[in-house]
């Protein structure tokens, strides 16, 4: 009766076992998916962060611009009075482009950051695959 009673905790723990090294396979392939995935977004942020690093040097181009807008809005105001109106559109359209260039490098840089921390995310996912991998 012993032995029958050994045996049937024999088999029971063969089998747990069994069970949870399907289960920690299951969850390996898991986190192995979810790694693929991640380095994927974190290739595409990239190549986003690539395209917004392109436009900030083209919105340097319209700072030079702007510095000739205000020698252009000297030149106007030397005209008269009848210039004005386009004196102060030039003026709101030079704020208007300062204001989306300081908002595309803030968009720049919140991209960057959102791109390291993918980038983290995905290296302490295949740090937890590895060690998923040792168990037995």
């Amino acid at each position: 009766t012993g032995m029958v009673i050994l045996g049937v905790v024999g088999i029971s723990i063969f089998l747990l076992l069994y069970s949870l090294t399907t289960q920690v396979g299951l969850m390996l392939e898991g986190v192995e998916a979810m790694n693929r995935h991640f380095a994927a977004v974190e290739q595409s942020m990239g190549g986003i962060n690539t395209t917004l690093n392109y436009m900030e040097d083209r919105l340097t181009v319209l700072h030079r611009i702007d510095g000739q807008m205000a020698v252009t809005e000297s030149e106007v105001a030397a005209m008269g009075g009848y210039v004005a109106g386009v004196d102060g559109t030039m003026t709101g359209v030079s704020q208007r482009m300062l204001a989306m260039e300081q908002h595309l490098q803030t968009m720049n840089r919140e991209l960057s950051r959102m791109q390291q921390t993918i980038g983290g995310v995905g290296t302490e996912t295949r740090d937890m695959s590895r060690s998923l991998r040792m168990m037995p």
